[in-house]
């Protein structure tokens, strides 16, 4: 999904009808009256809206929406191509068709690839509905030009583009001498909304890939702060329901596989299984259209789609991997909370790795958003070895979410989670509080505390304040933000990595529009950090300035100096006989472009100093002279290939020049055919070699290889055949009982095969 959608992005009051008696109903410059949608006998096909006066055939029976004006790179200016959006509904049905102009179309860029896989380097269309008119969630349609689809929830509150969710719905796209059309078809049933709703907001976007133009309408403006606020007031359709909305996803999978077992670290077993079939169902009941019940029987929570690379060398806390498994998707945004620190959750699904059965509610009742959990998780007993009295059991898991909206999208909620196994608990109960102050200025508040018991008895509490005031504009923006987190602060269920730590943060920015021939803008940006414990000793200092430069063509480039002062204590790294305090240090660059049709980079690099977070045994961390670098080449060469090379670089080299402390290298190549919007086939070999000097760094020396291969037939979300192949070398292997031999060997295999068909009706 393009990143201009994934910014909080801002629009102006929504627009009326003008004029009738025209191919359609059309709605030009905003107004603050509110639109109606026409009711349609039959539906409008795509094929219409192909000729020199498209809609005609539409006369008077759709709206027509035009008057797109520029976001970037020109706000507030008309946009450069025209578009025109076209609405109409039936009983069950909403239809929306873009036709997109364009003076140059033999320039337009666009590919028949897998949905969910539309790139910034494609023209595409989409809209935001936002169906409970509570200018704090909404729905996001897109697709390209070529009608390949993408669907994604957005929260007002927090800023999350939830990418994981998946709905039902259609559309097509047709490349014309003129432009491009795309077709839209959302049936009620994939919508959740109040039955006894008045309006709905819509905002309508186009992204133009080689100019990196996004003009909306109605107007968006960054001189404002948030997006559904300000979204086109829309009467809510009469006369339709959701009811009778139920869905069943039955699935049943096969594998053949060896593997090792090492729930015994020290005595791995090789393990395997020729016929190791499941079977499992996933239903979802939508109850008065706004509530919704998911459960599941044997999920299979099996990846077919392997995590994005990230480098987990030298990291002193744990590395975020998002979810992606279906049954927690829907509203998973309904669970968060605006905490200050990137990637964290005191709900993290993950968390729950292997449940049996669970059922979730979500959805809203009147101004009250609700979301609920209950799950088993056989993923602890599974872990354990057969000798730890441990082994067969499972935890069970409780989450309840509360938040009621205040006037002037102000926002207050709760939240209580539970994590209960084998005698053991965690329980968190938090509270949060969401003020918009103006149109700029925005602050929320967070107060948590943990109750935590092992399985020994000992017992533990914590509390985490976190507070935050933001302002959002067109060229100046601040964010300031404070966390208090006591050092007992920790739940099973969530991503915390670091408690005991008191973290002031301010980050300003300033972006000129106004940069010229070669610039279409430029951005200078300044972050600072300061930590300290719960007993004053400061933890960490963090001066981090930027500046960024986008070009027209489109390509940016970023340089930045970071400087960090890291403080380390005794009880972080025991050797220590008093806090220590480390100078870093990295200088960097990263540039990024999208100018070519066919290939695309980006490429990021520091160097400096940093500190070895893994010191051999018995010896205290150390400066090491570091290099970090990532760069990502996508190609595509012929047809619907795609080729996506991706390599990682993580080194450091002794300040006492004693050598290499460690160095890790990561190749990714991921080749992609697209038969059809529905049938592709993908490779992904990946290779890992670390390297480490082991009388310097804890770190062990590995190299793996990974292959797989996967053919996915995607009808819909819910209606798939996957049939894949996997296997992995390990040097040395983890069955090496002697010393390690310079050879890989192949420690993991799989072919499998997954069904699954969507029942709804």
């Amino acid at each position: 999904m393009p990143i201009l959608v994934r910014l909080v992005l801002t629009l102006s009051v929504g627009g009326g009808v003008l004029e009738q008696g025209l191919s359609a109903q059309t709605v030009g410059e905003a107004r603050t009256s509110v639109i109606s949608i026409p009711k349609v006998d039959s539906a409008p096909r795509l094929e219409e809206f192909l000729g020199t006066n498209p809609g005609a055939g539409q006369n008077g029976r759709l709206i027509r929406i035009s008057g797109f004006i520029q976001r970037a790179p020109s706000d507030g200016m008309p946009a450069t191509e025209q578009t025109e959006v076209y609405l109409g509904r039936d009983e069950s049905r909403l239809y929306v068709i873009f036709v997109a102009l364009d003076d140059e179309p033999e320039k337009l860029r666009a590919r028949v690839e897998r949905r969910e896989s539309i790139t910034l380097d494609e023209d595409a269309v989409g809209f935001y509905l936002d169906t409970f008119d509570d200018r704090r969630r909404a729905y996001q349609f897109e697709t390209n030009a070529l009608g390949v689809q993408d669907d994604s929830l957005y929260s007002e509150d927090t800023g999350v583009v939830d990418e994981t969710f998946d709905t039902v719905w259609d559309s097509r796209g047709v490349l014309t001498d003129r432009g491009f059309v795309v077709w839209m078809s959302i049936p009620f049933k994939s919508l959740r909304f109040p039955a006894d709703g008045t309006t709905w907001r819509f905002a309508f976007w186009r992204w133009i890939a080689r100019r990196s133009e996004g003009s909306w309408w109605p107007r968006v403006t960054l001189k404002t702060r948030g997006l559904l606020s300000q979204a086109a007031a829309v009467e809510a359709p009469d006369g339709i329901t959701g009811n009778r909305n139920m869905q069943f996803v039955p699935y049943t999978s096969w594998r053949a596989f060896r593997g090792i077992d090492q729930r015994i670290p020290t005595q791995p077993v090789a393990i395997s299984n020729l016929a190791d079939a499941k079977a499992g169902l996933d239903a979802k009941f939508v109850i008065k259209d706004s509530l919704v019940v998911d459960s599941t029987a044997n999920p299979d929570f099996a990846q077919v789609e392997s995590d994005e690379p990230q480098s987990v060398v030298n990291q002193r806390f744990e590395v975020f991997f998002p979810e992606r498994r279906p049954f927690f998707t829907e509203n998973a945004n309904y669970f968060d909370l605006p905490l200050t620190m990137p990637n964290e959750r005191f709900l993290f699904s993950r968390r729950i790795g292997d449940p049996q059965v669970g059922v979730r509610l979500t959805g809203k009742l009147g101004p009250y958003s609700v979301g609920a959990i209950s799950a088993d998780d056989r993923g602890p007993g599974e872990a354990a070895a057969d000798i730890d009295p441990a082994a067969g059991h499972r935890a069970y898991v409780d989450v309840v979410r509360v938040s009621r909206e205040l006037a002037g999208q102000s926002n207050v909620g709760a939240l209580m989670t539970e994590r209960r196994f084998r005698g053991s608990s965690s329980r968190l109960i938090a509270g949060d509080f969401i003020e918009r102050l103006n149109k700029n200025w925005s602050s929320s508040l967070v107060m948590a505390k943990t109750w935590n018991r092992s399985r020994e008895g000992t017992t533990s509490a914590g509390t985490d304040v976190e507070a935050r005031l933001r302002r959002e504009s067109l060229a100046w923006n601040y964010d300031l933000r404070w966390l208090d987190r006591s050092p007992a602060f920790h739940t099973d269920l969530g991503f915390v990595p670091r408690a005991d730590q008191r973290v002031l943060t301010q980050v300003v920015s300033y972006t000129s529009y106004k940069a010229g021939r070669w610039f279409r803008d430029v951005k200078a940006e300044l972050a600072l950090d300061k930590a300290w414990d719960a007993n004053g000793t400061g933890l960490f200092a963090h001066v981090l300035p930027t500046m960024t430069m986008e070009f027209r063509d489109p390509t940016t480039v970023s340089i930045y100096h970071h400087t960090w002062n890291d403080s380390l204590r005794p009880v972080d790294y025991p050797v220590l006989q008093s806090v220590t305090r480390y100078n870093e240090q990295l200088s960097g660059f990263s540039i990024s472009s999208r100018h070519f049709r066919r290939v695309g980079f980006s490429v990021d690099m520091d160097i400096g100093d940093w500190v070895n977070y893994n010191p051999a045994p018995g010896h205290p961390p150390g400066l090491v002279h570091a290099v970090h670098g990532r760069a990502t080449i996508t190609a595509r060469p012929i047809g619907r290939l795609q080729i996506a090379n991706t390599y990682l670089l993580d080194e450091g080299v002794a300040a006492s020049n004693a050598g290499t402390v460690f160095s890790s290298n990561v190749v990714r190549s991921k080749w992609s055919w697209q038969f059809s919007r529905e049938w592709s086939l993908r490779f992904i070999g990946q290779y890992d070699s670390t390297i480490a000097s082991s009388s310097l760094t804890s770190q062990a020396t590995a190299r793996t290889f990974n292959g797989d291969v996967l053919v996915t037939y995607l009808a819909h979300p819910g209606t798939a055949i996957y049939v894949g192949y996997t296997s992995d070398f390990r040097n040395p292997s983890l069955l090496d009982v002697r010393p390690a031999q310079d050879r890989f060997q192949n420690d993991g295999r799989q072919f499998f095969m997954k069904v699954s068909y969507l029942l709804r009706r």
